[in-house]
């Protein structure tokens, strides 16, 4: 059947949504604003109660896009035959396959800003901002471009998710930037505002596949 699902994700500074640029948060005993948050999603694969593949999307990569210029917090997944749901599966960031060359068309498309103009590579996630610490007169950016095949990250989500008849359905995510900092590795503003490799990009990994995402809700649309 023609069954199809929504991927629509929510970007939340801790409790709160992400407001770009013009919302300052508490962090590190200063605040935080955000210009801009980038992210992919790859690879989705749904799974049964036994954990067998049911379906695996083809070509599977969606850049996630929150800024002052334009924004895309969903994509969707059409064509899908009936299927009983018991696990989402995604991955944070882009293969190592297709991480090593840079024609890829579409949300992998050089364009969109999100691969390295030093390596052949793309950021998996990006995070870019402004941080006023306690007694400074002056803001500190932050800058936070995370990639390298070792940060590509895969969760899974249990569900409950019968897909017939043609139904749509959308699956709710929030992802919580404070995530990418907290758990299991406590990343300071005061002590890193930038990172874009090596053992504090790692942390950040570690960090963005423990707490930043969840699954809230699914809506039969």
């Amino acid at each position: 059947m023609n069954n199809s699902l929504v991927f629509n994700f929510e970007n939340m500074v801790g409790e709160v949504p992400l407001v770009i640029a013009s919302q300052e948060y508490e962090r590190d005993n200063g605040t935080f604003t955000v210009e801009e948050l980038k992210y992919y999603i790859s690879n989705v694969r749904f799974l049964d109660d036994d954990g067998n593949l049911l379906f695996s999307e083809e070509e599977s990569y969606h850049l996630i896009t929150q800024n002052n210029a334009s924004n895309k917090l969903n994509f969707k997944i059409t064509d899908l035959p009936d299927l009983q749901i018991s696990t989402v599966e995604f991955s944070i960031g882009v293969d190592a396959e297709a991480n090593t060359k840079l024609d890829n068309p579409g949300d992998l498309d050089p364009s969109n800003n999100m691969a390295w103009n030093w390596d052949t590579g793309y950021k998996f996630v990006l995070l870019e901002g402004k941080f006023f610490a306690a007694g400074e007169t002056d803001y500190r950016g932050l800058v936070f471009h995370i990639g390298e095949d070792s940060n590509y990250k895969t969760l899974q989500f249990p569900v409950n998710l019968n897909l017939s008849e043609g139904t749509e359905y959308e699956i709710q995510m929030k992802a919580n930037i404070l995530g990418m900092f907290n758990s299991p590795n406590t990343i300071s503003f005061n002590e890193v505002n930038v990172a874009m490799g090596g053992e504090n990009a790692r942390k950040i990994a570690d960090n963005y596949e423990n707490e930043m995402f969840s699954f809230i809700q699914i809506v039969n649309k």
